[in-house]
């Protein structure tokens, strides 16, 4: 034969170790890509949103929390300052409403939890937007959109009110996070 025998062990030899190679390297890769697709889901993915209130809950805060005042709202148990409540059961929930209220709508608290607060802020020309909850490892955060209105507003001392139901939510301390947009 014209070619060398030892050169053709060789050269098999090295096409199975660079095959070998590649293949590790290949599943390497993979494993990789894995863990940083995993590590990396998207903020809105971690959020959780609000659940459907029935239309007795949903009618209860039309009635005693206004969308926004330029004082505290009267018929809960808001300071004067920004403050967010998580709510767990029907104890902390008739605790945070005034006295004059006497009938609270039913609110399935082995199930649910409820958000309630008020934003102080010193402009009134903000929207409302939307609210979600991020569970991190030692605290909830309460996330909460605003966006500015069109058009010149005074400048007033103005609170905002929001509410929400959730899915029964860990009870952790509590961070608010205000976006202004």
């Amino acid at each position: 034969s014209s070619s060398d025998w030892s050169s053709d062990v060789c050269s098999s030899d090295l096409n199975y170790l660079v095959m070998k190679q590649l293949k590790s390297l290949s599943a390497f890769l993979m494993s990789l890509l894995l863990m940083v697709s995993c590590s990396n889901t998207d903020k809105d993915d971690l959020e959780i949103k609000p659940i459907a209130a029935s239309g007795e809950i949903s009618s209860f805060f039309d009635k005693h929390l206004p969308a926004q005042s330029s004082t505290p709202a009267s018929d809960f148990s808001f300071g004067d300052k920004s403050e967010c409540m998580i709510i767990n059961s029907m104890d902390e929930f008739r605790r945070s409403v005034s006295s004059q209220i006497d009938k609270l709508p039913a609110i399935d608290f082995t199930k649910n939890t409820l958000v309630l607060g008020q934003a102080r802020m010193s402009d009134p020309g903000f929207s409302f937007k939307k609210q979600s909850v991020t569970i991190n490892d030692d605290t909830l955060t309460i996330h909460l959109k605003f966006e500015k209105n069109k058009g010149a507003t005074p400048t007033v001392v103005t609170y905002f009110y929001y509410w929400g139901l959730y899915e029964k939510l860990p009870e952790k301390p509590t961070d608010v996070d205000l976006n202004i947009g």
